[in-house]
């Protein structure tokens, strides 16, 4: 069951006070958000006389998050930039997130007050899955550089697999820049 808003949208109607019975006819069991034309019928002696479309807005509780202040492009989003907010909705937003987006970097520029959609921002990491990496290994004076092919999405200090495009080696390092890997 849940709770909705609903505002009448058109003009003023003059109904009659007597001698008809009104009826709401066609209401769904789950009413969704948005704009909606809803019959009422008219009966006289049980029978019906006439039916009029009335138009109204629908409004349900929606919970999401929503830019706590303008987010430029390129931002690497902190628990400052968002809240999650609760508030009455004529529009779904299925496309929204209800948890911390902390970390996560946006493509777009977000302006303040407007609830942060999944296509305005994406998880991006210093060594992408699948993409070709910087191979450094370091053991004093000894400095080895290659290329490899990460197996995993990693960020700065997290552990990365990467196979090594001359040797097809398996190895394990650290992401330490954009596209480069310690090899430990």
């Amino acid at each position: 069951e849940v709770e909705a808003k609903i505002h009448y949208l058109g003009e003023e109607e003059n109904l009659p006070s007597e001698g008809v019975e009104l009826r709401w006819n066609n209401i769904p069991k789950r009413v969704t958000p948005g704009q909606k034309i809803f019959s009422l019928d008219f009966y006289v002696e049980k029978d019906r006389v006439y039916s009029k479309k009335l138009k109204f807005l629908v409004e349900i509780p929606t919970t999401t998050v929503v830019a706590a202040r303008s987010i430029p492009r390129n931002a690497k989003l902190t628990k400052e930039d968002f809240v999650v907010k609760t508030f009455y909705s004529a529009d779904s937003i299925p496309d929204g997130f209800q948890k911390d987006i902390s970390g996560y970097t946006a493509i777009v520029a977000i302006t303040e007050g407007s609830v942060i959609r999944k296509k305005q921002i994406r998880e991006i990491h210093l060594v992408e899955k699948g993409t070709e990496v910087d191979v450094v290994y370091m053991k004093g004076a000894l400095f080895v550089r290659g290329k490899g092919i990460a197996k995993n999405s990693a960020n700065e200090g997290e552990s990365v697999k990467v196979t090594s495009l001359s040797t097809n080696h398996l190895l394990t390092g650290r992401a330490m820049d954009k596209g480069v890997v310690v090899i430990e």
